[in-house]
């Protein structure tokens, strides 16, 4: 085909039996960008003079499905679109970019999602936004939905998973209590002696004679916690 002007669209066209055109292939217009466009199934593919390739389905309706051929069976991007500063993220795109708006009071929104069977169980990984406190969430229900926990990162940037029993296990809470004294010991002081509490102890009092001499000491141990018993520091 020749066009009779540099502005002129250029297309083949196929039509049904009644007339109705399904579909059509060629330059959309000014240009070198090609479109191949099915009007009966209401999808298409665009291939742009700047080189870009724009894929589009119908509204609400269309999936992009990826079949068979090795090089169709995963996504491979050298380019680095969004590489900068943090502070430079919220307006430059990313390799994969996703963008919506949402106004639902509290809805999950996945951006990936990965569904797997084993010989034992069956389950779904998923993570995405959830709107409105913005949080990014990772998800895993399984077949018979009866586990379904979430692990939640925060807009504000703290971690909260589903399940704290593995930071119980090894770490403190602010309230919880790491140090103390245990019992109380005395012991008495002959008469110009010098007597110090043992390893791992600390001096609690002394006692006098009621001539106001140095008559005793009481001292107790510092015994910290460990697995959830108490032991003396001094024997650790």
């Amino acid at each position: 085909l020749k066009n009779d002007a540099a502005t002129m669209s250029a297309y083949f066209s196929w039509y049904d039996n009644d007339g109705t055109r399904l579909g059509y292939i060629g330059r959309p217009g000014a240009g070198n960008g090609m479109s191949w466009i099915s009007q009966a199934a209401g999808n298409g593919i665009a291939l742009s003079a700047d080189g870009s390739v724009s894929v589009s389905t119908k509204s609400n309706a269309g999936n992009i499905l990826l079949n068979g051929a090795a090089q169709a069976q995963y996504f491979r991007a050298t380019q680095r679109p969004g590489a900068g500063a943090y502070a430079n993220q919220y307006n430059v795109p990313a390799p994969y970019h996703h963008e919506f708006s949402d106004t639902a009071a509290s809805q999950y929104n996945p951006l990936w999602k990965q569904k797997f069977t084993t010989a034992s169980l069956s389950g779904v990984w998923s993570g995405g936004t959830l709107v409105s406190p913005g949080d990014f969430i990772i998800h895993y229900i399984n077949s018979e939905g009866t586990i379904s926990p979430t692990f939640r990162f925060m807009a504000g940037g703290q971690f909260v998973p589903a399940n704290y029993a593995n930071f119980d296990e090894r770490y403190l809470t602010k309230s919880s209590t790491l140090t103390r004294l245990g019992a109380q010991v005395s012991i008495n002081v002959p008469n110009n002696a010098t007597v110090s509490a043992p390893a791992g102890c600390v001096q609690s009092g002394v006692r006098c004679g009621s001539n106001g001499a140095l008559a005793g000491m009481e001292y107790r141990p510092l015994q910290i916690q460990v697995n959830g018993a108490w032991v003396n520091v001094q024997s650790l």
